[in-house]
């Protein structure tokens, strides 16, 4: 199900008399994801897409702040100094948050929630689910219109003086299941139980000559990464997957403490990511990838049948969609 936010409606005092809220309506689009228009470039999380000038660059920020007119996806760093802020840049800003509650002054991209929290934002559906929608102060100055999906963790912020580029954005927005590109699934936890894989027989993990590898990283159950490979990067993480050696049971005592400092608790792991190997015939081989934390070298890869352990080797050959893993020198286990 796809749905386009298609306009803004007069807008109303909310009840702190402080932000007004916005007036968002919907209409539902079917399965189609619409064409990224032409000077328009387009970004997806956790199936939310919205679009934002070509000519802008991506995550144009320094200390919070944007350089430049800017598409922000994602965190945009954390960095904080004494900066001033560019408050005539545009900002469109695709975020997502983690699945504690909202609080009220939290900052989601440019935006300023404010007291109300949530509960000052005017309650919708698009596309069928929850969203929220409202005028908030902006970071850098003046106002930000933001989209918030509370079911997905996700919301959109649109930051600028041109309401003639700020009504064309806010159409633009779109929900999938689906990563249009990858084709990932953006929502699930099908993957972080290797015994849930269906049945793929051999005694390798990839056999034969696949032509690409997509590989779709998951946080909290949601699609956070994605990336593809192929010719000489491909077959580097095959040679690497071919060399894995068999999985351990073996623990280091000297790693453990300093793992409870840390509070990363056995077997806490890294969220999983998924290999599909595609080839030429049109066939596909799943692997899943999972880092262990406290005992990282019992770290492994797997088709749901057949387990190997990761090696250096591989956890720098994997496509790049973990945002966080150990040093690959700690990935043999320390007596």
């Amino acid at each position: 199900m796809v749905a386009a936010v298609t306009g803004c409606s007069t807008a109303s005092r909310s009840p702190t008399g402080v932000h007004p809220t916005v007036g968002v309506t919907t209409r539902t689009a079917g399965s189609a994801i619409a064409p990224v228009p032409p000077g328009m470039q387009r970004a997806w999380l956790h199936g939310v897409g919205v679009d934002a000038p070509a000519a802008w660059a991506r995550n144009a920020m320094h200390c919070g702040q944007p350089t430049a007119d800017t598409f922000v996806v994602g965190s945009g760093g954390n960095e904080t100094c004494a900066t001033w802020p560019q408050s005539h840049a545009s900002v469109v800003w695709l975020g997502a948050y983690d699945k504690e509650p909202l609080r009220p002054n939290v900052i989601l991209g440019d935006a300023a929630l404010g007291r109300a929290g949530v509960q000052g934002l005017r309650a919708t559906r698009v596309a069928g689910e929850p969203a929220r929608t409202g005028r908030l102060r902006s970071t850098s100055g003046g106002t930000t219109q933001i989209v918030l999906f509370p079911q997905r963790r996700a919301y959109v912020t649109v930051h600028s003086g041109d309401q003639h580029l700020v009504g064309p954005v806010l159409r633009s927005i779109q929900v999938t299941a689906v990563d249009p590109a990858t084709h990932c699934r953006v929502h699930t936890n099908e993957y972080d139980d290797p015994r849930r894989l269906p049945v793929q027989p051999g005694d390798a993990l990839v056999p034969g000559a696949p032509a690409m590898v997509t590989a779709c990283g998951y946080v909290d159950d949601w699609l956070e990464q994605t990336a593809t490979m192929r010719g000489d990067r491909l077959q580097r993480l095959l040679t690497a997957l071919d060399a894995a050696p068999a999985p351990t049971e073996e623990r280091s005592g000297d790693d453990w403490p300093g793992c409870v400092a840390v509070q990363r608790q056995s077997p806490s792991p890294v969220e999983p990511m998924l290999l599909t190997f595609a080839y030429p015939d049109g066939s596909t081989r799943l692997v899943v990838a999972r880092i262990l934390w406290c005992t990282r070298w019992q770290s492994y890869v797997t088709t749901g049948s057949y387990t190997r352990r990761i090696t250096p080797q591989i956890l720098t050959a994997l496509p790049p969609v973990w945002m966080d893993y150990p040093d690959p020198d700690s990935m043999q286990v320390t007596r």
